[in-house]
């Protein structure tokens, strides 16, 4: 489950390398054509996670494709036709209809779809990391505090002497001040993020990212925060399918835990929970290893293949991973040190390499180094022509649409946190017993 949590944090860091970096290379060739989708199951049929898998992915290759053909492509622009109107050809191509999902969101993304110059074309400005800290910092960090009272303070940077948007290299340096954060205490976040290819574009390349944080807050009330939402999760989850045996024995220990006092119970806890998510790991092995031994012939499904050795792997992470507990005279807990390590051979789109944690009572600090594999770098290079370029070139130009469309983002943001502060009541799970 642990592994889980921190596989999620390092595809949200992806994220930033994917749609951060900004140059103009040559374009992609044609996309294959997009598998049909795969019809719904009856009523009253669960699809299994590996149905469920497949249909994410044929929707994210979908999506690649359409974004790929929705570009407005020079081709288009000699024939007279607008990006708005290419946007909506080919979602209506590929959709059958212009109301569905993808083509909903193509239409929304053809705003951005602007000229030759907007995308880095002939005669267009390079795009200057001082004139878009000047843009950031009085056309949004500014008025976003203005409006919105629990910010107390905002900033978001891009490091000239690591940012290169020409070679695809990206330093971006940040910090908000909370006056009260969703678990109740006030915090000051500072983030750091590098992020760059290895071996640029060509086939087989990869990306690298480096996160850091430092996180100044109540770390006891943090942690509660998160054991409260991991919790709710466990009660909005289906806990009665086999696929979630594995995470009924990480529910059960949250059930069963109070709210930490301190660091000392919170170092109890991460005990158990290694013991836990370990056992979790082997009954998972020896399940998918009776499930190989049944199949008849020396033919094994290759699926089934690859989730035994996925499960070897993630157990050979747990195994490498260390917890380093400090405790003072009195054996209380001043200080836990957290070191994961990725094990197993890279993986075509992202893993998280390295997590090293501290937790004190006043503050975690944290670094997180991920890479970014040949598919990733990929996805990378179909989508930075489409949103990343033309959005920055007028941010940096100061465009009111593209200004008002990304502090509605900042307000959407703030208010998804506000939201997490104060859950609805029927999504409130019953409180641990006390001590």
């Amino acid at each position: 489950m642990r592994r889980n949590w921190i596989g999620r944090l390092g595809s949200l860091c992806v994220l930033g390398i994917l749609v951060l970096p900004v140059t103009a290379q040559e374009e992609l060739p044609p996309p294959e054509k997009t598998p049909e989708r795969a019809a719904r199951p009856a009523a009253g049929e669960r699809p299994t996670r590996t149905e469920r898998r497949e249909r994410r992915r044929r929707r994210l290759r979908g999506l690649f494709d359409q974004l790929q053909q929705g570009t407005a492509s020079p081709q288009s622009r000699e024939n007279g036709a607008s990006p708005g109107k290419a946007a909506e050809q080919t979602a209506d191509r590929d959709n059958g209809a212009a109301g569905s999902p993808i083509g909903s969101l193509l239409q929304g993304l053809t705003p951005l779809l602007a000229s030759p110059a907007d995308r880095g074309g002939p005669g267009a400005a390079p795009l200057e990391s001082e004139k878009l800290n000047r843009a950031i910092d009085e056309e949004l960090a500014r008025p976003l505090v203005g409006q919105l009272d629990n910010i107390e303070s905002l900033e978001l940077r891009f490091d000239q002497d690591q940012t290169d948007f020409a070679r695809d290299r990206l330093g971006v340096t940040g910090r908000v001040r909370l006056k009260s954060a969703p678990w109740g205490a006030p915090a000051d976040m500072r983030l750091r993020l590098r992020a760059g290819l290895r071996g640029g574009l060509a086939p087989g390349g990869r990306a690298v990212l480096k996160f850091h944080i430092d996180m100044m807050t109540d770390s006891v009330a943090f942690c509660n925060f998160v054991k409260y939402r991991a919790l709710q999760r466990c009660y909005q989850a289906d806990r009665t399918n086999g696929a979630a045996e594995d995470q009924e024995a990480f529910c059960r220990l949250l059930e069963a835990t109070p709210d930490f006092r301190s660091l000392t119970d919170l170092a109890d806890f991460v005990a158990n929970m290694g013991i836990v998510n370990l056992q979790a790991a082997n009954r998972k092995i020896e399940r998918l290893q009776a499930q190989l031994q049944a199949v008849e012939g020396s033919n094994p499904p290759p699926s089934l293949v690859d989730a035994l050795g996925k499960a070897y792997r993630s157990r050979d992470s747990l195994l490498a991973s260390s917890v380093r507990v400090t405790r003072d005279a009195t054996l209380q807990v001043p200080r836990i040190d957290v070191q994961t390590v990725a094990a197993g051979p890279a993986t075509q789109f992202a893993q998280v390499e390295f997590v090293d944690m501290t937790i004190t009572p006043d503050g975690i600090h944290g670094d997180l180094h991920a890479s970014i594999g040949p598919a990733g770098v990929l996805l990378y290079q179909g989508a930075k022509g489409v949103l990343i370029e033309p959005t920055l070139r007028r941010l940096q130009q100061r465009d009111p649409a593209t200004l008002e469309r990304l502090r509605q983002g900042g307000r959407d943001i703030h208010r998804q946190l506000e939201e997490l502060e104060t859950p609805p009541e029927d999504d409130v799970p019953p409180a641990p017993a006390a001590r």
